[in-house]
């Protein structure tokens, strides 16, 4: 996938948010996508301003006013916690059950127990050519 096919497969999940895909959990390389699905994720939702990764800060919430039925969009990063109980310790459990709050986690492999059943997977790697992504829901791992 190129960036703008990123974008559309972003979209795409967005739009299909109001059908119970609540909890994003990305997994994959470092530098294979992540943020960036997840930024266009956001602005799908209709997120504006400036939108960064979360790495320092681990989570960032943004309030939402699209037709998703979401009052908010969560997006934690993962990749300097220890373990579920880092992410545990942030709330995640208590942001996992409420029904207003749509969450894109990454790094979510690190966290695996932490993540509910019910989540979409979604697995990013580099392809064989430069700037190449592959980007597929799959099963948790």
């Amino acid at each position: 996938m190129t960036l703008h096919d990123t974008r559309r497969f972003a979209e795409d999940m967005a739009a299909r948010t109001g059908r119970g895909a609540r909890i994003l959990a990305l997994t994959g390389e470092l530098g294979a996508g992540k943020t960036a699905f997840s930024q266009f994720f956001l602005r799908a939702l209709g997120v504006t301003g400036p939108l960064t990764s979360p790495t320092f800060v681990i989570m960032k919430t943004y309030p939402l006013s699209s037709g998703y039925g979401y009052s908010s969009a969560c997006h934690i990063d993962c990749y300097r916690l220890a373990g579920p109980h880092e992410l545990r310790a942030l709330g995640f459990d208590a942001l996992a059950k409420d029904p207003s709050v749509i969450l894109l986690v990454e790094w979510a492999d690190r966290v695996r127990d932490a993540i509910p059943p019910d989540a979409v997977w979604i697995g990013f790697s580099h392809g064989a050519r430069e700037g190449e992504r592959i980007i597929a829901e799959i099963p948790k791992p």
